[in-house]
């Protein structure tokens, strides 16, 4: 096995980014497996109506990987600069590389969500956003660190002051509100047998505030020139400036909290309730509450020993590859289960919650599935890391 973030840039510090980005690696295996395998009577993860608590806890760690993810994509995108290429080199790069990305969301997650090659409905999210983040930090890279810092920083804890902006309800606005800052849905016609709204876009991941995380990551990895020590130290007191404040954000019930918190039936799901934050689009709570933590870990798995935790080092190597192939299998295996379940195959050639309804699992199934999936799927990926590693110069980089 070659750890490739560690031959760009070596030392124990870089490879923990590769560790912390393997674990979020394997939550969204989880999220995915349970979005494509949970028998819907278990009701919405995250509405205290309708979930239970172990439900909501299983949806709620996932909500970490997103902001890491997109984060230590940053993070890895200067490491680049870092091992000897010069800023118009990273700028192609990280141009080409994001139009890549927003291919491959178009073409091939498009067909993973739906195991269709119908094009529409595009469903834009992480990979699409993290390929427009690339072509915006493309421009960036030109700019001091500190200037990127700051832009992501004051994006991130402002972009909030835009939810109550409206662009207006035409379609080029309501295409570029939906790219930049908010949910969107745009209409393709109107079906008049049936009356039935046709949609060809969903944007569920906006650049403003997803693409200032990827900046931050990118400022970050400079934090990799220092010595172990006082790196060490930033990251765990950044961390926990930004878990503290998340508290203070959050209790205050205002700014940065579209999904206020409440008193509930008892201790345990007023916690819930206040840990319910808004992912869609991500709130400054939301982003508090994950990067936090996250920062935190960073620092911690500098100090602990790496080599027994080779097994989740690898899905961090290869994060792309590896969403991609967690979706393969999550959808796959709904098709299996359901066909077992007594179902047709064409069933489940669609979005997850256009399933039949009497289809899936208990959430126990789920969590062994989750973690029989993430065995099979380690030999896969470390077997692309060690080739990407042996052919550093060739298109597998971009993926």
């Amino acid at each position: 096995m070659t750890n490739t973030t560690a031959n760009q840039g070596g030392g124990q510090g870089i490879q923990s980014v590769d560790l912390l980005r393997g674990f979020v690696m394997l939550l969204v295996a989880l999220d995915l497996i349970r979005f494509y395998t949970l028998d819907a009577s278990y009701g919405d993860p995250m509405n205290l109506d309708e979930t239970t608590v172990g439900l909501f806890f299983s949806r709620w760690i996932t909500y970490y990987f997103a902001p890491l993810f997109l984060l230590l994509a940053g993070t890895t995108a200067f490491f680049r600069k870092n091992q000897g290429m010069t800023t118009k080199q990273l700028s192609v790069f990280l141009l080409t590389r994001g139009l890549f990305l927003i291919a491959l969301e178009v073409l091939v997650v498009g067909f993973l969500w739906k195991f269709q090659f119908n094009i529409y409905p595009i469903y834009f999210q992480l990979i699409w956003v993290l390929g427009l983040s690339m072509v915006a930090l493309a421009g960036l890279v030109w700019l001091p660190v500190s200037a990127i810092a700051g832009i992501s920083l004051a994006v991130i804890f402002g972009h909030n002051l835009l939810d109550g902006f409206d662009l207006g309800s035409g379609y080029w606005q309501n295409i570029a509100w939906g790219i930049l800052h908010q949910e969107a849905a745009v209409c393709l016609d109107i079906c008049q047998h049936n009356k039935e709204t046709v949609y060809y876009a969903f944007f569920f991941y906006p650049l403003l505030p997803w693409g200032a995380v990827v900046g931050l990551g990118y400022a970050l990895g400079s934090l990799y020139q220092l010595e172990a020590k006082r790196r060490r130290k930033i990251l765990l007191l950044g961390g926990l400036a930004a878990t503290l404040l998340f508290l203070v954000v959050r209790a205050l019930g205002g700014y940065g909290n579209p999904m206020p918190w409440a008193e509930n039936k008892n201790s345990l799901w007023t916690i819930m309730s206040f840990l319910n934050t808004n992912k869609y689009p991500p709130s400054l709570a939301y982003l508090l509450m994950t990067l936090g933590p996250g920062l935190m870990l960073l620092a911690w798995f500098e100090t602990v020993k790496l080599k027994g935790l080779s097994f989740f080092r690898v899905f961090g190597q290869v994060p792309v590859f590896s969403y991609l192939l967690i979706f393969l299998v999550a959808h796959t295996l709904a098709l299996i289960i359901g066909v077992f379940q007594g179902f047709a195959v064409s069933d489940f050639q669609t979005v997850p919650w256009r399933f039949p309804e009497e289809y899936g699992l208990g959430l126990g199934w789920v969590y062994l599935i989750w973690v029989i999936a993430a065995l099979a799927l380690y030999p896969i990926c470390d077997w692309y890391a060690d080739l990407r590693a042996r052919k550093p110069g060739s298109l597998l980089r971009y993926l």
